[in-house]
């Protein structure tokens, strides 16, 4: 049976509904903050409480990028499923406002955490602590400055006074901080977790997650380092069929590097974007596209199927089924996963590329991929150039990453989101939506400036 860590008791004692912001994570008295965090187990109520807050972000962040791709649309156009597909959102969509507000809730638990660490007196679980609650907040920022640009960034807990803190700070300070935060995860966590901590975050997620974002930056030879030593050190490996990665019961297995768990009739434990992605979801069901239908070819059958049912118009997301639940609707026990082996294989092979272009390495972990998927290798007479390479792992990515949280960050750092976006439109009889260039990144929710008295500002293109 899954371990869910997760305590829903204290998360009124962090955030109550009377908080004046996203960024006052403070609690309604400072006594009752400083008498609570005094003990090793205290600090690690707080801990545990960072991943009961990560539940509520992948299917907001479903909702800010799967959708925003030319992977998926809503069955129903309705409301700010239409708005985020049409590239119509205003600063007021609930969808960006969410993603935002959840984001941030996330962070200041995480900088709750780093607060009281010195309040731990075993250095064991103080470097424990503090390396989940760096990775965390790291996560969080990697997905907010991807999604927003420029962004505030605050580093401890945040009084409703403190307005400069509330200033977006330029991307690359975001960055700086990201990866300074996942250095140190990465020194502080274990390799591995004892049983009661199963689905923790671990040295090889500070890993995986740094490589990611030394890859969006463009810093292909720090990312070559990061990911031979993840690799060479032998603790994940890529399952030997594709469906049972995904499949309910084989949760948190070989290939996952971190998920975020979640467990049917426990509490308000479950999730709901297994429902969503059904024909029987918000909007009737959350369709993969007929233009990435079309790159599966008939090999890759497994692929194709594990992560679509249906054919056509039909054809909904199945990636995360929950054959098991026997809950309520939207209270499903299936993980989301974040980072797993499968990538790290394609990250791995692109940053080869990047930097020597087609090379026998980059092969064996291209088509390790494609391998397992059952369709064809490629050779370096198939693959000779650079750019063939890269297209050719492009697709690869869009194929066995499909529905995960990755094609709009990908497009996003390949610069292609227009091109993509308006060869998709025009592929599924749609030509007359545009894409326009400030669009590429999202509003800043209207209520946090409003609420920030102008402090933080808006994106230009929506004023």
């Amino acid at each position: 049976m899954k371990k869910i860590f997760y305590t829903a008791a204290f998360a009124g004692l962090l955030l109550t509904a009377g908080c004046q912001n996203y960024l006052d994570v403070t609690p309604p008295s400072n006594l009752v903050e400083d008498s609570y965090f005094a003990t090793t187990g205290e600090v690690e109520t707080g801990v545990i409480n960072i991943y009961s807050t990560l539940q509520d972000i992948p299917a907001a962040e479903i909702q800010l990028s799967e959708l925003r791709s030319d992977n998926m649309a809503p069955n129903n156009f309705e409301g700010d499923w239409a708005n985020i597909e049409n590239f119509t959102e205003t600063p007021s969509s609930e969808f960006v406002t969410t993603f935002w507000r959840n984001s941030y809730y996330a962070i200041g638990r995480a900088n709750l955490v780093l607060k009281y660490l010195n309040n731990v007196t075993d250095a064991d679980k103080k470097a424990r602590f503090e390396g989940e609650a760096r990775f965390a907040r790291a996560l969080m920022l990697f997905n907010l400055v991807r999604l927003y640009g420029d962004v505030p960034l605050p580093l401890s807990t945040v009084l409703n006074s403190d307005t400069d803190v509330l200033r977006r700070r330029p991307v690359a300070d975001v960055y700086a901080q990201i990866l300074l935060d996942l250095q140190a995860a990465e020194g502080l966590l274990p390799v591995t977790w004892e049983a009661t901590g199963t689905g923790r975050a671990t040295k090889g997620a500070a890993r995986a997650l740094l490589a990611k974002v030394q890859v969006t930056r463009g810093d292909y030879a720090a990312a070559k380092t990061t990911l031979e030593t993840l690799l060479a050190a032998g603790t994940y490996q890529l399952l030997p069929s594709y469906a049972t990665v995904f499949a309910p019961g084989n949760e948190l297995n070989r290939e996952i590097i971190f998920a975020i768990r979640y467990k049917t009739a426990s509490n308000g434990e479950g999730q709901g974007f297994s429902y969503d992605f059904s024909k029987d979801g918000a909007t009737r069901g959350l369709k993969g596209l007929t233009d990435l239908q079309a790159l599966f070819v008939t090999a890759d059958a497994e692929r194709r199927n594990t992560s679509l049912t249906g054919t056509g118009a039909t054809a909904y997301v199945n990636k995360f089924p929950d054959a098991a639940n026997t809950g309520a609707r939207r209270d499903a026990g299936t993980d989301w996963i974040v980072l797993r082996y499968g990538e790290v294989q394609l990250l791995y092979a692109e940053v080869l590329n990047q930097l020597n272009g087609p090379t026998a390495a980059a092969l064996v972990s291209l088509n390790a991929i494609r391998k397992r998927a059952g369709v064809p290798e490629y050779t370096l007479a198939t693959l000779g150039t650079k750019a063939s390479f890269q297209a050719a792992l492009e697709t690869e990515r869009r194929l066995e990453l499909a529905f995960e949280n990755y094609r709009w960050y990908d497009l996003l750092r390949w610069n292609k989101a227009i091109e993509a976006m308006t060869a998709h439109f025009k592929a599924v009889g749609r030509p007359n939506v545009t894409v326009p260039a400030f669009r590429l990144l999202y509003p800043v929710p209207q209520r946090e400036i409003d609420v920030s008295k102008g402090v933080i500002t808006q994106n230009p293109g929506y004023n």
